[in-house]
């Protein structure tokens, strides 16, 4: 037997991120850049979720991050 149901493909991929300050001012002084890392956080919304994979470019290198 076969059965045919509709499915509705979602086109409309909607996402927003934003980034809060870096270190608090937006500069990294001589001595945070000591650290092994940095945090950089901030929001998403519209279709992006927690587990969603993030991809920056900072100073021509690429990072990965999970939205958590």
């Amino acid at each position: 037997a076969n059965a045919v149901e509709p499915v509705k493909v979602d086109t409309d991929i909607s996402v927003t991120l934003d980034i809060d300050v870096i270190a608090g001012d937006g500069w990294i002084n001589a001595e945070e850049a000591k650290a092994e890392y940095t945090t950089i956080s901030g929001t998403v919304g519209g279709d992006a979720k927690a587990g969603d994979v993030v991809h920056l470019e900072i100073n021509g290198k690429p990072y990965e991050a999970t939205v958590q």
